[in-house]
């Protein structure tokens, strides 16, 4: 049956293992696969990190698989299939934890910030001479009124909503469109750009300061002592 505690029980389904109706997979309390863990390989498993786990079992069951071997006919073959497929399932969850855990690239956030804000802040102003009705609005009384007696009071819009609503949606777009270029072009400190820093320079320092720790450490020698400011030369 179900177990013990989950609401298939205490409804009174009953259990189906196979055909057509099998219910089996729809225990949410405890289903089949968590019952094959016990509660201290649980505790085990939860003191490490969620990239460890899967490491951690893989070892096990090599381990196991080992062990099994031994009553094959042929260890050698068997565990040579059971590596690969091991080896394939793990590479499997590092693509998959991989995906899950990288954040988005600059370039996908500058596209999708670009776009959210043409959204929220163009379409509402080119939208504004809509919102004026007929495109007349009431100005209050005025001698420069063009209009007859029923509209006395009354001062003809003259497509200024939409003109209005371009110009300063197109204003705010540009703006915006030029801080997020102004920050991409920080992004990397170290590039071809006018405002980046002398790549060149800087590992020319860095070999420099690491050649003085080098030699101040009394490496052995067996260390690496090239000169790699200098253009590799051989006397052969």
């Amino acid at each position: 049956g179900f177990a013990p505690g989950s609401q298939l029980e205490a409804s009174g389904a009953e259990f189906k293992a196979q055909g057509e109706g099998m219910n089996w997979m729809m225990d949410a309390v405890a289903p089949p696969v968590y019952n094959l863990v016990s509660k201290e390989e649980v505790a085990m498993y939860s003191a490490k990190g969620t990239g460890m786990r899967p490491a951690m079992v893989q070892a096990e069951l090599n381990l196991l698989a080992g062990e099994l071997s031994k009553e094959m006919r042929y260890p050698g073959h068997f565990m040579d299939l059971w590596l690969q497929n091991s080896e394939d399932t793990m590479n499997l969850f590092k693509s998959m934890f991989r995906i899950i855990s990288t954040p988005i690239p600059m370039p996908y956030k500058h596209m999708l910030y670009v776009v959210i804000f043409l959204y929220v802040f163009l379409i509402p102003w080119i939208q504004a001479d809509k919102s004026i009705s007929n495109g007349w609005e009431d100005k209050g009384p005025s001698y420069y009124d063009d209009d007859t007696n029923v509209r006395y009071g009354l001062s003809k819009n003259d497509g200024q909503g939409f003109t209005q609503g371009w110009i300063a949606s197109i204003f705010s777009c540009l703006v915006f469109y030029g801080l997020l270029e102004l920050s991409v072009s920080l992004f990397n400190p170290f590039g071809h750009d006018d405002i980046d820093h002398d790549i060149g320079s800087f590992c020319g320092k860095a070999n420099t300061e690491m050649m003085v720790i080098a030699k101040r450490s009394k490496a052995s020698k067996v260390a690496d002592t090239t000169d790699y400011n200098k253009v590799p030369h051989s006397e052969v």
